[in-house]
Order: structure tokens, then C-alpha cells, then sequence
């Protein structure tokens, strides 16, 4: 008898028995009624369409560039333009760059090249910085700093509330996402199975770990945030893509691009964080890697052009916000930043340290553990502060006075034009071309490989 799977199987599902080794494994072509790629993270199972992008319309980035006025533009006190040496950069390229986005990736050595240090220096300026982590915050994870799995187990189990205090989640809920993710890794610890020595899916690690590590302190209350998560369209993206569509227009709404995870503000349509996954960290030349370093940045300006928007090109507001992304491969977890540098300029950084979970417990492993928390509280910072540079949410502000509001209020829809602190024009991110389709004719004769092996 003959059974054709498209799984690794290697033992009997009804008696456990090992039914094939590797030598036995044939290989059988059939054909494949769809043509959407098989997801892998490794560089051998990319489709080959990888291999051949689609390529960059010269012309429109041309036109498109030249559409900005120098008064908008990002001036170097050397009298270098910025938008003029990415032009000149990128005009030639055949495939997409970030520099076709005006967009400076810290680490990428070709367009430092193209600058001066001093220049450098000057254009890549951390002006905003990481808020620090609040002293009350650092005292809650000291607690947890222990040096015995079953000293650890003892502190979660320990209520983080004096005795007779009633839970208020507006006073306590930090508290609580410290101590249920701390939970988590212990019962990961204790777990015989050694869930994080062995290999797992990539949504996994989002389910047992991650969700509580990171998704429970990005959903706040008091913030009015949330996360979504798996394969979630992107609003900022496809604001972007849809720009122009006017309200006659027969074409269908294009989606946004799909990301891994979007923080965002619930009751205002804001993005204001990415969070790309995959199941493991091969390097940071990892096709993966690389794959996804490229993409962040990019969602991570449309994201900021909404906020710019939404500040009404306030040139003040617009150079203190900030939006962050968040890179977990397997265990290993990365935190990048992108803000404005001038301009339509925008600076994307990876944070210069890492952070890696430990598969076993070691004392040296939660405490690293614990700064990974305080990192991940401090970039739910970033968007506090965004939310109050915008005024949509002043929490632990005083409130201003009865004459404040009574001016606010007789000079609502009194907005001045003219402003000479506003932003002259933000340019979109260029859009990403897109494959050609395939004929029909083709796509019927595409094949892929099942294994087909004897019982």
C-alpha cells in the first residue's frame, strides 16, 4: 500500500512504528491547482520568484522626486540636500531600496558612505531617545531577580498586593503583566518537555511566550492600545496605498501590507508599533532576517506619516514622535526605532543590544529576562508619550485651569494656515512594485514536491 503525505512523517499516527527513514524517501511531481508560496524561514524553501523582484518605475521615482520643493526638503548645515543624495543614490537602482523611501537605515554602510561623519553625525542625531524605566517599575522586576527556579516559583505565587489592598487595574496592572510573564517562563521552565530547547512554530513562541512577555503589556487601558497579531493588514499601509483614490473611482481599496503584529490606539485608528516574527534566529544574515529588517522600516514610516497627519504637520510635534518595532526570532528579540530626521528624512535604528531568553533557567538568564521587560515597558513608553504630544491622552498631567478650557473651546475650528512651524510636505513612502501575475496557461503546469513513501 501506497500513502502520499506532504508532511515530515516519521512514525505510524495509529501505532508509533517508524515507517521510513531518510534513505527510503522517494520523490512524486504533482500538479498544484494554487499558486501561493509555501512559508519557510529557511533560504532553500524561498519561492524562486524571490530570485527575479519586480523592478523599480524609474520614471515615477524620478517625477515623484522632483514633485518636492528644496524649501521641504532636509538641509545639512555642510549645504548637502538629503533627499538629493538618496536621489542620486537610488535613481539608478533596479530594485527597491529604502533610500526610494527616504528612509536611512543606521546600519546600512553604502549611504553612510555617501555623507561626511560631522554630516553623519548630524543627520542621524538621537534627539528623542528611549524613555528611561520608572523607578517603581525596575523595584517591581528586582523582586523577581532570584537565583532558584524554585525561589522564582515561590515569588509568582506571591501576591504583588499588600494585605487588605483591593486590585485596581489602573494602579496595578503593570504589576500583574510583570508577574503573570514571569509565571509564564517558569511554568516553561518546569515544563519535563523542555518546550523552549525544542523546535517550534513561529506563532508558538507569539501563544506560550510572547503573548503574555509582550502583548499584555502593549494592550493598556489607560493608553486605550491593543495589538493584533497573525498576518494583521496594516491601516498606516494601506492609508498610504489608497491616497489617491478618489470617491468615484471603480478600483477596489487595496490592503494594507500584512504584518506578524500592529500596536495601535484603539479609538483613534493610530499604529504606532511592528512586531515581526519568525521561529528562529540564524544570524543576522539570515535571508529571514534580512527579509524582515527591510520590511519594517517601511510599514514603520507609514505608520509615522499618520501620526504627522494627525498632529496637522506640526513640525515641532512631528520631531518628537516616534514609533518602534519589534523583531522575536525563536528566543532572540531585537528593538528597532524610526523617527524623523528632517524633512521628508526618516532614521531607522536597531537597538545596539540584543536580548535572548534562556532555554533553561540560570540566574544570569532571568535577569537578562527582567531587562528584556523593563525594554519592553520602556517602548510602551514611546507611545505614552506620542499620545501626549498629540493631546489625546494626558495621563498624569495636571489639568489645566477653567480659563484654559474656555479658550480651547471658543477657538475650536480657528486653525491657522500659515504657520511657520509646519511641514512644508512629508513625502509618501514609495510603493512597492508589484509581481506580474502569471498566465493562467502557467500556473496549471507549476508543480511542487510530495514525498511519497511505503508502508
Amino acid at each position: 500500500m501506497e500513502i502520499n503525505i506532504s508532511g515530515p512523517m516519521r512514525f505510524c499516527p495509529y501505532c508509533g512504528s517508524k515507517v521510513a527513514s531518510s534513505d527510503d524517501i522517494e520523490f512524486e511531481e504533482f500538479e498544484s491547482d494554487s499558486d501561493e508560496p509555501v512559508e519557510s524561514d529557511h533560504e532553500t524553501d524561498e519561492i524562486k520568484d524571490d530570485e527575479n523582484p519586480p523592478k523599480i518605475d524609474k520614471l515615477a521615482f524620478r517625477e515623484s522626486h522632483h514633485a518636492i520643493p528644496d524649501n521641504a526638503k532636509m538641509h545639512l548645515k555642510s549645504g548637502k540636500i538629503v533627499e538629493d543624495v538618496l536621489f542620486d543614490f537610488a535613481k539608478d537602482m533596479e530594485h527597491e531600496h529604502h533610500a526610494h523611501s527616504y528612509i536611512i537605515n543606521y546600519d546600512d554602510e553604502n549611504v553612510k558612505a555617501l555623507f561626511t561623519q560631522t554630516e553623519w553625525n548630524e543627520l542621524t542625531e538621537d534627539r528623542i531617545r528611549i524613555p528611561g524605566v520608572p523607578r517603581e517599575i525596575g523595584e517591581e522586576l528586582v523582586r523577581y531577580g532570584k537565583k532558584t527556579l524554585s525561589e522564582l516559583r515561590n515569588s509568582v505565587l506571591t501576591s504583588y498586593l499588600q494585605d487588605g489592598t483591593i486590585y485596581d487595574i489602573n494602579k496595578h496592572y503593570n504589576q500583574e503583566w510583570i508577574q503573570m510573564a514571569v509565571r509564564t517562563l517558569v511554568n516553561l521552565y518546569e515544563n519535563i518537555d523542555a518546550p523552549l530547547i525544542r523546535n517550534q512554530y513561529e506563532n508558538w513562541f507569539t501563544v506560550a511566550f510572547f503573548g503574555t512577555c509582550i502583548d499584555l503589556c502593549m494592550r493598556d487601558i489607560q493608553l486605550c492600545t491593543d495589538i493584533k497579531r497573525t498576518d494583521a493588514p496594516s491601516l498606516a499601509s494601506a492609508n498610504r496605498k489608497n491616497r489617491g483614490r478618489s470617491g468615484n473611482t471603480k478600483t477596489r481599496k487595496l490592503t494594507g501590507r500584512k504584518i506578524d503584529g500592529i500596536v495601535y490606539i484603539v479609538d483613534r485608528n493610530l499604529e504606532v508599533g511592528v512586531i515581526e516574527a519568525a521561529r528562529s534566529f540564524l544570524g543576522v544574515s539570515d535571508r529571514k532576517y534580512l527579509l524582515e529588517t527591510f520590511k519594517m522600516p517601511k510599514t514603520l514610516r507609514d505608520m509615522y506619516a499618520d501620526l504627522v497627519r494627525t498632529a496637522n504637520y506640526d513640525e515641532q510635534k512631528a520631531n518628537n514622535l516616534q514609533v518602534f518595532g519589534i523583531l522575536h526570532l525563536g528566543l532572540w528579540i531585537q528593538f528597532t526605532r524610526l523617527y524623523r530626521a528632517g524633512g521628508s528624512i526618516c532614521i531607522f535604528r536597531k537597538d545596539v543590544v540584543s536580548h535572548h531568553v534562556d532555554s533553561k533557567f540560570s540566574e544570569d538568564g532571568i535577569k537578562s529576562f527582567l531587562k528584556l521587560m523593563a525594554a519592553v515597558y520602556q517602548h510602551k513608553l514611546i507611545i505614552r508619550d506620542n499620545l501626549r504630544i498629540l493631546n489625546i491622552r494626558n495621563a498624569n498631567i495636571e489639568p489645566g485651569d477653567d480659563d484654559d478650557l474656555l479658550n480651547d473651546i471658543l477657538n475650536v475650528g480657528n486653525y491657522s494656515s500659515t504657520s511657520q512651524s509646519s511641514i512644508e510636505r512629508f513625502a509618501d513612502s514609495w510603493p512597492t512594485p508589484r509581481k506580474k501575475k502569471r498566465p493562467k496557461s502557467e500556473n496549471s503546469k507549476k508543480k511542487s514536491a510530495v514525498k511519497k513513501r511505503r508502508l
